[in-house]
């Protein structure tokens, strides 16, 4: 389905480096605008991981592992569509991650089900630009 090119997974890589790095640093900067977003950690992984995940975790994420955790129980939920969150449930029964919290547990599948899906649609714009410039350079480009 898509052609291999070999350096377009590198820069999805680097790309996503790069946005934890600017996350990790505005998180270390700033204070959190909430702070019952921020959880106790349960076990010693809970402790490791949220220090290098858990600030994805806050605004918006907290409110996607909420509905995923427990559904809509409050009318503010429906602002946030079902699909991400019934996906990373899903897999969370699915595959369970038995020395995290179920917090903990479903952060690590959201954000490694997005890291695919971010994969797939940089594959989806190279493919889309290769057809639309005729020219893999100009393709690369975008």
């Amino acid at each position: 389905m898509f052609r291999y090119h070999k350096d377009l997974f590198k820069h999805i890589v680097q790309s996503r480096l790069f946005i934890w790095f600017i996350v990790i640093l505005c998180h270390n900067i700033t204070s959190n605008y909430d702070e019952s977003s921020s959880l106790s950690a349960i076990t010693i992984y809970d402790t490791i991981i949220d220090r290098f995940i858990g600030m994805f975790s806050h605004w918006d994420g907290q409110h996607y592992l909420y509905i995923a955790k427990y559904g809509y129980t409050h009318e503010q939920l429906h602002a946030f569509f079902p699909l991400f969150p019934w996906i990373i449930s899903t897999i969370g029964n699915c595959i369970p991650l038995s020395f995290f919290s179920l917090h903990y547990q479903l952060l690590i599948i959201a954000i490694v089900f997005n890291f695919i899906c971010f994969t797939i649609a940089v594959h989806i714009l190279y493919e889309m630009s290769i057809i639309l410039f005729n020219n893999s350079s100009k393709a690369e480009k975008t």
